[in-house]
């Protein structure tokens, strides 16, 4: 499993930054047509589940490998 935690701050309130948790995964391991979630934003936001995005906090798309 090539998955991998990242960890990224949040700034916007400047007297206590966050912590956001996101998985990021490989998606060159899946099979043509395996569902994956990206930010419709922020191409670099990939989830194996339905999620938000922790940089803009919009619904993460459902979308397909080809």
């Amino acid at each position: 499993n090539s998955s991998k935690k990242v960890e990224q701050t949040n700034s916007t309130d400047s007297s206590k930054a966050q912590t956001v948790k996101t998985t990021a995964f490989d998606t060159t391991t899946l099979k043509a047509s395996d569902t994956f979630y990206q930010c419709p934003m922020h191409a670099e936001v990939l989830s194996n589940k339905m999620d938000k995005c922790p940089k803009c906090e919009m619904d993460l798309m459902e979308m397909k490998k080809k």
